[in-house]
């Protein structure tokens, strides 16, 4: 990346632990992380391993793939998976789907599905949903993350191999996480 970071940006980059960087929109705190990834790839990455980039919104993930190809050198670009929550979680379901009880593959549960099952179901629709879910193998899109949650938590060697295989984790937007994707960072960043 051709780009001079500032004195605090270059504090980020130096630093060797865990970090929340705070500042207002358009001082650069994506190109940094950007920046501390590539560096991680150069310098520490084993060959097995990927840097796990994860930000909350499609929007995002694209504008970072942008910066990515226009500032990252291929070799490198091809060591950080950049990814949303949900299409992490996807991933990670595509694999494991059936330590949550849930047939291989499954696949997402429409929308529409879901509105209908509302709407006929009324009070039984949970009930219908985790059927569906067992039986079918049809998931809806907010249980993604709640199954990856559970399936990492209860395959403690799952998810040491799944760590290694990402020593570091990038959240951008975090403020933009929810409870269960906060407490997949945290589960995973262990």
């Amino acid at each position: 990346m051709s780009w001079t970071p500032t004195e605090s940006q270059a504090r980020v980059l130096d630093a060797d632990t865990d970090l929340l960087v705070v500042g207002r929109p358009g001082t650069g705190k994506t190109t940094v992380a950007l920046a501390k990834a590539a560096g991680f790839v150069e310098r520490n990455l084993k060959p097995h391993q990927q840097v796990l980039f994860i930000s909350f919104s499609n929007a995002a993930v694209q504008r970072i793939q942008a910066s990515a190809r226009l500032g990252l050198p291929r070799s490198v670009r091809t060591r950080i998976q950049i990814l949303t929550f949900h299409g992490l979680c996807y991933q990670f379901l595509r694999a494991h789907a059936r330590r949550a009880g849930i047939p291989s593959p499954f696949s997402l549960l429409p929308p529409e599905a879901e509105k209908i099952i509302r709407v006929t179901e009324k009070d039984g629709a949970e009930a219908e949903f985790a059927r569906i879910e067992r039986e079918e193998g049809r998931v809806r899109f907010d249980r993604f993350g709640p199954l990856t949650l559970e399936i990492l938590t209860r395959h403690p060697v799952l998810r040491r191999a799944y760590t290694d295989a990402h020593p570091l984790i990038v959240v951008d937007e975090y403020q933009d996480t929810d409870d269960v994707q906060d407490e997949l960072a945290e589960l995973l960043g262990r």
